[in-house]
C-alpha cells in the first residue's frame, strides 16, 4: 500500500506541472489603511458616523466596523444591536465591498442595513445574521454580488432591493448575482405587496440555486410566488459537484491535478481559491483542504467511492444527482492502516537558484547544486510555456542548455520530456535510487 500511495502522489504531481507554475496567490490583510482626504470625504457613513482617517480602524469604537480605503472594504467583525436606530446603518456613494470576517449578528429592526448609490459586493468566511427593516439596497444602475457568503436575513420589508430616486431619469439595468452562497431569507407580511427581493432586471445564480420555494416566477422586477403573490421566505443553497475543481460539471483526473496545484499554492489565474476550498473539502467538511481530501477524491475517481490512506475509516456514500452533494455518508466500520506520511512533504519547497556557481549533477535542472522539486517544475514549465521558460525564454529562471542536459535522466538521449520530470519526483520520494542515466529501477 505504501508503494502504491507513493506512485499515486508522484503521478498526480507530474500531471500538476503540465500547466506551468504561475505566481502563488496570497491572502490580503483586512487591516485598515490610512485614509486620504478624498476617501475621508467619500460619503461612507456607519450609524451616522462619517469615516475619517482617525476612526477608520474602528469606526464606532466598539471593534465591529472598520474600513480599508485601498480595497474599498468595510469589515464586519462582531455583533451590533440598536433597536431604536431608524435610519440606514451603512451608506456609501462609491463601490463598496462588505466582508463578514467572523460570525456576526446585526439587529436593527427599525433600520436598513446598507444602501449605496453604486455597486455592493458581500463576501467573507463568517456568517451574518441580520434582523432589519431593509437589507441590501442599491440605486438603479448599481449591482449586488454575494460571493461565498452565509447570510441569515430576517427582514420586515426587503432583503435585496433596487431603489430609484427619480423616475424621470433613465438609468442602466441592475443585476443581483449570487455565487456559491448559502442564504436564508425570512420576510413578514406588509402592506407594500412587495417581495423580499425586488427591483433587479437580472438575477444570476452561480454554483447555487433557489432551494425553496420550489416554484416561483419573475414578474414586475420581482421574484414572486408561482401564483403571483408576495415571495417572503427564500432559501438559496450551494449546488456543485464535489471535487469539480475546474468547474466543468464533472469530477475526473483533471480535478486531481488542479487540487494538487491548490495545495502548493500555485494556482493559474483562472482558478478561484475560494471555490476550490469549498468543493474540495470532502473528508471532514469545514477543516479546509487536507491530505485526506486529496486521497479521498483520488480514491473516489479511481475506485468509485472507497477512500483510503492512513488510518482513515472506509466510508460509503452516494452522489445526489439533483444538487451534486454527498448523501448517505456513513462509516462501514473498517479502517485502512498505512503510513501517515504527509503529502505536502512530498512536494518539497521551491527554492530560488543561488548566485554562486555549483557543481552539476544529474537531475539538477535549475543549476543550484541540488535535486529538488523545482527541477521537475522547470522541465514541465519549459515544455508547456516555452516562450517564458524554454531555452530562449523571457523569464530569468528559464531552462538552460546545461539544465536540459542534466535533466535528461529517463531514457537518456531523447531530450527532456515529462517522463524526466516524473523520474526526478520518483527519486525525491525514494522510488528510484539514482538519477544516473539508464537507472530507473522502481522500489
Amino acid at each position: 500500500m505504501k508503494k502504491t500511495i507513493k506512485k499515486v502522489i508522484a503521478a498526480a504531481m507530474a500531471l500538476t506541472l503540465l500547466g506551468g507554475l504561475p505566481l502563488p496567490t496570497g491572502g490580503k490583510s483586512i487591516l485598515s489603511a490610512p485614509l486620504t482626504a478624498d476617501a475621508a470625504n467619500s460619503g461612507i457613513e456607519v450609524a451616522g458616523v462619517k469615516i475619517t482617517a482617525d476612526n477608520c480602524g474602528d469606526i464606532l469604537g466598539n471593534g465591529v466596523f472598520s474600513y480599508d480605503e485601498t480595497s474599498g472594504t468595510l469589515t464586519v467583525n462582531g455583533d451590533y444591536k440598536d433597536t431604536e436606530f431608524d435610519r440606514i446603518l451603512i451608506t456609501a456613494d462609491i463601490p463598496l465591498t462588505i466582508v463578514i470576517a467572523k460570525d456576526s449578528t446585526i439587529k436593527i429592526p427599525e433600520a436598513s442595513f446598507v444602501r449605496s448609490t453604486s455597486d455592493i459586493t458581500v463576501k467573507g468566511d463568517g456568517k451574518l445574521t441580520l434582523e432589519c427593516l431593509d437589507g441590501f439596497e442599491v440605486e438603479r444602475g448599481g449591482n449586488i454580488e454575494v460571493r461565498y457568503t452565509d447570510l441569515d436575513i430576517d427582514t420586515y420589508l426587503s432583503a435585496f432591493k433596487v431603489y430609484q430616486e427619480s423616475s424621470s431619469v433613465v438609468k442602466p439595468e441592475s443585476t443581483l448575482n449570487f455565487i456559491f452562497s448559502d442564504i436564508r431569507i425570512k420576510g413578514h407580511e406588509n402592506d407594500t405587496d412587495n417581495s423580499t427581493i425586488l427591483g433587479f432586471d437580472h438575477y444570476k445564480f452561480q454554483h447555487c440555486y433557489i432551494k425553496a420555494p420550489e416554484r416561483f416566477k419573475y414578474e414586475n422586477h420581482q421574484l414572486r410566488t408561482s401564483s403571483g403573490g408576495q415571495l417572503l421566505d427564500l432559501t438559496i443553497s450551494p449546488c456543485f459537484v464535489p471535487g469539480d475543481i475546474n468547474q466543468d460539471g464533472k469530477f475526473n483526473l483533471i480535478d486531481i491535478v488542479a487540487l494538487t496545484r491548490y495545495m502548493v499554492n500555485v494556482l493559474p489565474d483562472n482558478e478561484d481559491p475560494d471555490y476550490i476550498k469549498r468543493v474540495g473539502d470532502i473528508y471532514n467538511t469545514g477543516d479546509g483542504i487536507t491530505n485526506e481530501d486529496f486521497m479521498v477524491l483520488y480514491a473516489w475517481w479511481q475506485n468509485h467511492g472507497t477512500p483510503y490512506y492512513g488510518a482513515i475509516p472506509v466510508l460509503s456514500f452516494t452522489l445526489d444527482e439533483n444538487n451534486g452533494a454527498f448523501k448517505d455518508v456513513k462509516p462501514t466500520g473498517e479502517y485502512l492502516n498505512t503510513s501517515r506520511s504527509t503529502l505536502r512533504g512530498a512536494y518539497l519547497s521551491l527554492i530560488d537558484t543561488p548566485d554562486e556557481p555549483v557543481e552539476a549533477k544529474w537531475g539538477d535542472v535549475s543549476g543550484d547544486g541540488a535535486v529538488k522539486m523545482n527541477d521537475a517544475v522547470l522541465i514541465m514549465q519549459s515544455l508547456s510555456n516555452a516562450d517564458l521558460f524554454g531555452l530562449e525564454g523571457s523569464e530569468d529562471t528559464h531552462i538552460t542548455a546545461k539544465g536540459q542536459y542534466y535533466g535528461d535522466v529517463e531514457s537518456n538521449g531523447n531530450g527532456i520530456t515529462p517522463s524526466d520530470a516524473l523520474q526526478i519526483q520518483k527519486y525525491l520520494i525514494e522510488l528510484v535510487d539514482s538519477l544516473e542515466p539508464d537507472n530507473s529501477n522502481d522500489k
